[in-house]
């Protein structure tokens, strides 16, 4: 198992991306953070891209099978 430990406190999603699927996109959220929370992570709401040396896959489908309506 690979775990990752984030600079942020509220990680939301997740998508592999780049040109051999190497790249980890991570989504947070800054929402409902005390000031000092977010002093402690400048980075919340931001989206992190982290470098794997995994390799993920592709999706298998379409927008259109995710949301029943054509991409």
């Amino acid at each position: 198992d690979l775990v990752i430990k984030l600079p942020v406190q509220r990680p939301t999603s997740c998508a592999f991306g780049g040109k051999n699927f190497t790249l980890l996109y991570v989504t947070s959220a800054k929402l409902r953070l005390t000031k000092a929370e977010l002093e402690e992570q400048p980075q919340a709401g931001d989206v992190l891209v982290i470098d794997l040396a995994q390799q993920g896959i592709k999706a298998n489908g379409s927008a259109s099978n995710l949301f029943g309506t054509p991409a």
